[in-house]
């Protein structure tokens, strides 16, 4: 069963088969989404973490548009398979940095 959220990436990705965007600049764009969410994660300020959790998690579900555009268009590659894997390493890698670091001064250390 396919999960809601990749399914609503479906949806959501087919006005863009017919534009000039490519596979690894939807990756690239989700990748650098992710880092500024992760970047106001590290403030440590309440309201950046609101808006960093809503821009990471944003980013996450925007990490399905590669792959989904990928099977409608046709489009799949090894390489774009690779550079997706990486993106959402490093974007789970960001975020896991950014809340050691928004954390470090608060009550729950």
């Amino acid at each position: 069963m396919i999960p809601w959220n990749q399914r609503l990436a479906r949806i959501a990705v087919k006005p863009l088969a017919a534009t000039p965007l490519t596979l690894n600049q939807i990756t690239v764009f989700t990748l650098l989404l992710a880092w500024s969410g992760a970047i106001a994660l590290a403030h440590g300020d309440p309201s950046w973490a609101n808006w960093g959790t809503s821009v990471f998690v944003l980013a996450r579900f925007l990490d399905h548009f590669d792959g989904e555009l990928a099977r409608l268009t046709e489009r799949t590659s090894k390489v774009g398979h690779y550079l997706d894997y990486a993106a959402g390493g490093l974007s789970y890698a960001a975020l896991f940095a950014a809340l050691g670091i928004g954390l470090q001064d608060s009550a729950l250390c």
